[in-house]
Formats: C-alpha cells, structure tokens, sequence
C-alpha cells in the first residue's frame, strides 16, 4: 500500500514477494536484502528455512526466496 500523506487515504496492497509461514523478517542495513525465516512441516517433519530476496528499490517488490516442501534445500540468492 501507498500513503497519500495530503489524504491519509492507502492503495490497495499489492504481493511483494511470498514465504511460507514467515515466522521472522530481517532487512539487511541499505535495504537491498530481505531475509525471511520460516517454519513448516515437510514429509511429517518440523523444518525451518530463511529465504532471501533482493528488493526492487523503484517497485519494493521482491525476487529469489524459495520454498524447502517445493525446492529442497533453500539457498540464498
């Protein structure tokens, strides 16, 4: 969402990005990663993984991130 500061009225939301079950956001100082933790269960099994994601500065969208029940091991891009 947009904050129109003369109105106080907000966009709509727009995905930025998506983790599973995010548990914790950290954002690298300079703003140009975002390290997400999360917690799931893969094969009956309590897992936890941190994706992370380079941030778009002109759109705030994010790209990378994985999912560990759909790609296995999560490496950071």
């Amino acid at each position: 969402s947009e904050l129109d500061l003369a109105t106080g009225a907000l966009t709509p939301p727009v995905l930025a990005g998506e983790a599973v079950n995010p548990s914790f956001l950290a954002l690298r100082p300079g703003g140009k990663f975002l390290y997400a933790c999360s917690e799931m269960q893969v094969d009956g099994k309590r897992v936890g993984a941190v994706a992370a994601f380079a941030v778009d500065p002109a759109t705030g969208t994010f790209t990378g991130g994985c999912d560990p029940r759909r790609d296995g091991y999560c490496v950071p891009v």
